[in-house]
């Protein structure tokens, strides 16, 4: 049977309206999913501060905040428990990142988050009492701006030293639950075939996948692995991730394939994260663009975890990137068309993930880099297609870490656009243009390409933004210097 033009053209529409709706509820269902994830470690934390399990009450809670950072309840209560272990240097640290999550939300959304003012009395008295005034100063002038109503109570500062005097005595930590360098040092390293050896006599399915690595770089090796059943290499079920160390085997995290929504396969990788390693568990759905990620720090001789949520993270090039999905390839009379998978530069820093957003440059300060003009050259070649007549806009991103992004906006005859975007390293004053290469299924070569659908814009993934110094050119530096 012969389809008109316009029939082809209803049914496209009614495929790609099945498709939103589809993506559409897998993101309600992934919201719905959250919730449940973050009340379970929630009050799982509750029941083990009251139960005086306060190792487990701080993995609990360190869970809860990597699903939902924005609950201030929660970091009050992971801080007591780092007290109760007598760790409150790691209790200030929790604070101070609560207190970053409170900045960003009042500078960014002029919002007060529930139980700011809290967060912030407690972290100005511990300031107070380890006599740094200048940073006490710091955090009472946000209290007074969020709580313009707010006054200091002068009893606090008594009470708080009467209750450090009064609680129990000081704990005495032993090497049984303290690795300090001394024991750390006396411990043996161990080899690949060994924590292989333990993973094997421990997990009931087959290794999909080892890495041997050193996760906190103190020159002893664990591993990680996945376990599962794995079908057709795209389809994983009973799927289980194991930590694994001298001490034998464990299950981190179970039923990963029993999600609310469909993962189809995962992938496990090692990741740098500044001054340790990461293990990332990234999962796909094969039909659709739902990602999954969950990652993993190592901490008290076990894995906890450090993001839960959509997209992916991974290494690449010697940064770490986060991976999400938009659809802003064209712009067409229908509007917004064209899924996009786009790659941001993130960091860790201070128990959280930041991506490093883009200061805007001009494109007379882009080309006082070396070979810049070569560089755009290809760029535009490939955005063009040839057709270097074709009107276009260009956006220019410093992002630090020596990385610069293009986004491009390329015009049609009727005046629409078609959207694309590319990465650059500036090494040594000089731009090099990162590529990407297409293989077939024997591995040879068959295009490479360096721009990709969609725009970054100054920043897209929804984490923590930390925006680098203003760029300047090497050249430019010396002169000043030199005057």
């Amino acid at each position: 049977m012969k389809i008109s033009k316009r029939g082809m053209v209803a049914r496209a529409a009614g495929i790609l309206i099945a498709m939103a709706a589809a993506v559409f509820c897998g993101f309600l269902l992934a919201g719905v999913v959250r919730e449940t994830r973050f009340e379970h470690h929630r009050k799982a934390g509750i029941r083990y501060l009251e139960e005086m399990e306060y190792e487990e009450a701080v993995i609990a809670f360190t869970a809860a905040i990597r699903i939902e950072p924005k609950k201030m309840d929660v970091y009050l209560s992971l801080a007591d428990a780092y007290v109760e272990l007598d760790e409150k240097a790691k209790a200030d640290q929790v604070l101070d990142t609560a207190f970053m999550v409170i900045r960003l939300e009042y500078e960014d959304n002029d919002r007060q988050l529930e139980k700011s003012e809290l967060v912030l009395e407690r972290l100005m008295s511990s300031y107070e009492d380890q006599g740094q005034e200048k940073k006490a100063d710091e955090v009472k002038e946000w209290i007074i701006k969020i709580s313009p109503d707010w006054k200091e109570k002068p009893e606090d500062k008594a009470e708080d030293a009467e209750e450090e005097t009064s609680g129990e005595p000081e704990r005495v930590k032993t090497d049984e639950n303290r690795p300090d360098s001394e024991t750390e040092a006396s411990i043996p390293d161990i080899s690949e075939e060994e924590l292989r050896a333990k993973l094997e006599a421990a997990a009931a399915h087959e290794i999909i996948e080892f890495i041997y690595c050193d996760l906190n770089q103190d020159g002893i090796h664990e591993a990680v692995a996945l376990t599962g059943i794995n079908e057709d290499d795209f389809y994983m079920t009973e799927v289980e991730l194991w930590y694994i160390d001298g001490t034998g085997a464990s299950v981190v995290d179970t039923g990963i394939d029993q999600m609310g929504f469909a993962i189809d396969y995962w992938y496990l990788d090692v990741v740098d994260a500044g001054q340790e390693q990461h293990a990332v568990l990234d999962g796909n759905m094969m039909m659709g663009s739902m990602k999954q990620c969950f990652t993993y720090r190592l901490e008290n001789g076990g894995l906890h975890q450090v993001y839960d949520g959509y997209g992916e993270i991974f290494m690449r090039d010697g940064r770490l990137w986060f991976g999400t999905e938009d659809y802003e390839g064209l712009e067409t009379s229908d509007g917004m068309l064209g899924h996009t998978w786009k790659d941001y530069p993130i960091c860790y820093e201070g128990g959280t993930y930041q991506e490093c957003g883009g200061i805007e440059i001009s494109k007379e300060f882009f080309m006082g880099y070396k070979d810049s003009e070569r560089v755009w050259e290809q760029m535009l070649s490939e955005v063009l297609e040839g057709n270097l007549q074709a009107k276009y806009d260009a956006v220019i991103w410093y992002r630090g870490q020596g990385l610069i992004t293009v986004d491009f906006a390329v015009y049609d005859a009727e005046g629409y656009r078609a959207f694309s975007h590319a990465y650059i390293s500036v090494d040594n004053d000089k731009a090099v243009l990162l590529s990407w290469k297409y293989t077939d299924e024997n591995g040879t070569v068959t295009d490479t390409f360096c721009t990709k659908s969609g725009i970054l814009g100054e920043n897209g993934t929804g984490l923590p933004v930390l925006y680098p110094d203003p760029p300047e050119h090497k050249e430019t530096a010396q002169i000043r210097k030199k005057r």
